[in-house]
């Protein structure tokens, strides 16, 4: 059915819709118009990939879906009752008996009911109250389970009848005993409604419930959200809930992580789309996870086997073999899966590779070929070919311009027999000193012809990004690649579509975090027509450990709707980002007002809500102000970056920008990890555009700067006696804010009133490292806010204190959440205790008017609900 289906039902849509506006009075126009421009959006923002999908008997009963349309009551209706949605019920269910919608006409019910029964010609049925109507079809379970089915049924009051619009076909009967002016209640699947309830139904899917009345449409729920309980309306005002959603979008623009593995050694892998397997191969043992069950299988190896840099591994189709094979050495090896051994493997030393990130292919016939690569300074543009039956590769002589380059994507097109090579990065030279930059060009590559052709280049792009190792092109001729920036450690995968016809870059999904450190990370992409996903697995080599994450999206993938909202507060970057934001503005207003004196004896109710003055101060009094913020031989972050030296002399001036970063990059490495960082890392995140003797030279010279700045603060040092580069100091000798700010929150259930006062006394200095700015010091700012929040939420449920040290802390917490509900609950009811209901209200009214402005919906609960919480 797919894409022709969907516009075929939108164009209807629109031509229903604009006949109304045509026909519609003055001031329903108006209405008319707004459900119009609805259902376009509706139906073009997420095309046809949406839905709300029901849990059934693989649950628990607590556990099953319930969709309910009415929950505050009758919906209004006139006349005739025209309801319409679309349906797909799963196939190999243990049951398929179930209550497709329950319809409440005042007291009388009319359910639809789905079951499959031996000899028993029609699986659906439509009951009237305690009979069964004549209105009974077959709808096949094979078109059920691969397409979306239409249901119409139409109530008319006046002629007491009912139509049922399946297959082309009307089936027509009597209704009796309902009245239209009492309303109806719709729900679909499990539901409780007075003495009607029941946890039965199929496993289904829905979407586009629509009610009309005389053709006109009267209510709407396109079913096309993200996630949330409360079903949204069109037009707006008659908003369902639903129990326990799956919501179907979510999985097309969200990717899922299926699996995180942790092994000794290099690793490398690949996809066998035959079985759904995914492999992971490492030095002594194979895993294999199939991506339809979650199952992980250990394979031990039966006789030794070397996997080093210079390995990579393919799964052959054809033959139906994992091969194993390396460039450098001109080696292929098969595994046996009967005997759990390779055929051939590698000497434990082998040369450096230089061919670190080439791209892979194979062909039909099981030959393998390679492009590109990376070593030794020099980008490469050789295409080699390894033929099947042999165990060797040959270099393969080719027409037309392919520019030496790594990071490159690629994949097969079938619609016109190319292999596709996308971007890259790499130099026209080869070499890694003359003028290196990213590529975005669309390479096309015939194994017949043995040439490329350009096929695309892209212009005014403003980002800097490479791609995973392989590409997927679909039936539409689609691309779908993963495209990351490689001069970022702390990195994100974005996947992107590109429509081979007229191409254009559009992102797709949420992102994937990624540690990219050249050629000790990798990541790829593959297409499971057995689950019909698309998988992302990424992997990192560091300290002699393979950290391996796989991910999975529903295919094809969606844009993430502008509205949508993260599942978890921690998955939602925007809200992280717009957080930070308010935070320092709020900080560096609160500052400045904490530092007045008159301000300082005032009650934390007044700041609130701008109310009366406490009668009791000495637990606010206590907080002071930082001091060692001007004092000699201390390193502050917390409200900006500053270093006092043994004099007392602030020496921040002498940090240029680049010995800022440095010094922070190690300090907080050896603080928070109490490892250090190490002389790779350091090149990658600083001197990433310079070759490695430019890099080691740069690195060194900035060093002994920093050493130079170092020696007049304290006892401290940088060294690098552990293989890792540290920063060393003597605590008696040197104050730095955030190691102190690290043990305070590092104690957590031991924490009392004074590490609470000596915490605000630290964070009361600012926004941690403001003005500083770094793609890697993003994690360490989150981290920062985070934790403050869980320690003062901690404390205030552990402790006993006055009720005005309380609410400072929840006031603190704000300052770090401007829509925390545990922060809100706890002031509101403090307040309450105290006598200040309209200073409680008041509070909690800001809080509704942040979270609605945050995540454009309205506060669950009111205000009454959350004093009379326990």
């Amino acid at each position: 059915m797919g894409r022709t289906f969907h516009y075929y039902m939108f164009l209807s849509k629109m031509k229903c819709n604009f006949e109304k506006i045509v026909n519609a009075g003055i001031n329903n126009r108006l209405i008319v118009l707004t459900i119009l421009l609805g259902s376009f959006i509706s139906n073009f923002t997420f095309g046809q990939y949406y839905g709300l999908k029901f849990s059934s008997y693989e649950v628990s009963l607590d556990q099953r879906s319930g969709l309910d349309l009415s929950p505050d009551g009758p919906l209004s209706i006139k006349d005739e009752l025209d309801l319409s949605f679309y349906l797909k019920i799963q196939a190999e269910q243990e049951s398929y008996f179930g209550y497709i919608f329950r319809l409440m006409l005042g007291e009388n019910n009319i359910d639809l009911i789905h079951s499959i029964i031996d000899d028993h010609p029609n699986n659906f049925e439509l009951i009237l109250g305690d009979k069964t109507s004549k209105i009974s079809f077959n709808v096949p379970l094979s078109r059920l389970s691969t397409e979306w089915t239409k249901f119409r049924f139409k109530f008319d009051f006046k002629e007491k009848k009912i139509y049922s619009y399946i297959n082309d076909t009307i089936l027509i009967d009597d209704m009796s005993g309902s009245m239209a002016n009492d309303g109806f209640r719709l729900m679909f699947g499990a539901h409780s409604f007075d003495r009607f309830s029941s946890t039965d139904l199929p496993r289904m899917t829905l979407r586009d419930v629509e009610v009309r009345t005389k053709n006109e449409l009267k209510y709407s729920w396109p079913l096309d959200q993200t996630q949330g309980d409360e079903v949204l309306s069109i037009p707006s005002g008659y908003n369902g809930v639903v129990k326990n959603p799956d919501w179907i979008l979510y999985r097309h623009n969200n990717w899922n992580n299926i699996i995180e593995l942790s092994t000794k050694g290099i690793v490398k892998s690949a996809f066998n789309p035959l079985l759904n397997d995914f492999y992971i191969v490492s030095n002594d043992t194979l895993f294999v996870f199939n991506v339809s069950d979650n199952s992980l299988q250990k394979i031990e190896y039966k006789t030794p086997f070397c996997i080093l840099g210079t390995s990579e591994t393919i799964y052959d189709t054809v033959s139906r073999q994992l091969i194993s094979y390396s460039l450098d050495n001109n080696f292929k090896s098969v595994f046996n899966f009967e005997d759990s051994c390779w055929s051939a493997s590698l000497p434990s030393t082998v040369p450096l590779t230089v061919y670190w990130h080439h791209n892979r292919y194979i062909g039909s016939d099981g030959a393998i070929y390679t492009f590109g690569g990376y070593g030794e300074f020099m980008y490469k543009n050789a295409v080699f070919v390894c033929k099947p039956g042999t165990e060797s590769f040959d270099t393969v002589k080719y027409k037309g311009d392919f520019h030496p380059r790594y990071l490159a994507g690629s994949g097969y097109n079938p619609n016109d027999s190319l292999l596709y090579i996308i971007g890259g990065y790499g130099s026209k030279s080869g070499k890694q000193i003359v003028n290196p930059d990213y590529y975005y060009d669309i390479l096309g590559y015939s194994i017949k012809d043995r040439s490329f052709k350009s096929i695309f280049e892209f212009s005014d792009i403003n980002s800097a990004f490479c791609f995973g190792n392989s590409v997927i092109i679909d039936q539409s001729n689609n691309l779908y690649a993963l495209q990351f920036p490689k001069h970022l450690f702390t990195n994100s995968l974005q996947l992107i579509k590109i429509p081979l016809d007229e191409p254009e870059i559009f992102k797709l999904g949420t992102l994937i975090d990624f540690s990219f450190n050249d050629v000790q990370s990798n990541a790829d992409l593959f297409y499971s027509s057995v689950s019909n996903k698309l998988i992302a697995v990424t992997s990192y080599f560091t300290e002699g450990r393979s950290n391996i994450e796989l991910y999975t999206i529903a295919f094809p993938p969606e844009a993430i709707p502008k509205n949508m909202l993260a599942v978890k507060k921690t998955e939602n970057n925007a809200r992280i980002g717009l957080i930070v934001i308010l935070v320092i503005l709020i900080i560096l207003i609160t500052a400045i007002i904490t530092r007045r004196s008159v301000f300082k004896k005032k009650n934390l109710l007044s700041n609130i809500a701008g109310g009366e003055e406490s009668q009791n101060t000495t637990s606010l009094t206590e907080i002071s102000e930082n001091p060692y913020k001007t004092k000699a031989n201390s390193i502050i972050l917390f409200g900006g970056f500053q270093v006092i030296d043994k004099n007392g002399t602030d020496i921040t001036g002498s940090f240029s920008p680049l010995l800022k970063k440095l010094f922070l990059y190690i300090l907080l490495s050896s603080l928070r990890n109490n490892k250090g960082v190490s002389s790779t890392i350091l090149s990658e995140t600083f001197w990433f555009d310079k070759s490695t003797d430019s890099a080691r030279n740069n690195r060194a010279v900035n060093i002994v700067k920093l050493r130079t700045l170092i020696e007049n603060v304290g006892v401290a040092s940088i060294s690098k006696d552990t293989g890792y580069w540290t920063f060393d100091f003597e605590q008696s000798s040197l104050y730095i804010d955030y190691f102190e700010y690290l043990k305070i929150v590092k104690r957590k259930t031991e924490l009392n009133k004074d590490n609470i006062i000596e915490l605000l006394s630290i964070i009361d200095s600012g926004q941690f490292l403001l003005n500083t700015n770094a793609d890697w010091l993003d994690i360490y700012k989150s981290e920062v806010s985070n934790e403050i929040i869980d320690t003062l939420v901690d404390y205030i449920n552990r402790s006993d204190d006055d009720h005005e040290f309380t609410l400072h802390l929840t006031n603190c917490m704000f300052l770090f959440d401007i829509a925390s509900e545990e922060a809100m609950s706890m002031q509101c009811k403090l307040l309450v205790k105290l006598g200040k209901h309209s200073l409680a209200k008041q509070s909690y009214a800001k809080f509704v008017k942040e979270y609605k402005q945050l995540y454009d919906e309205d506060y669950a609960l009111s205000f009454t609900q959350i004093i009379d919480e326990k």
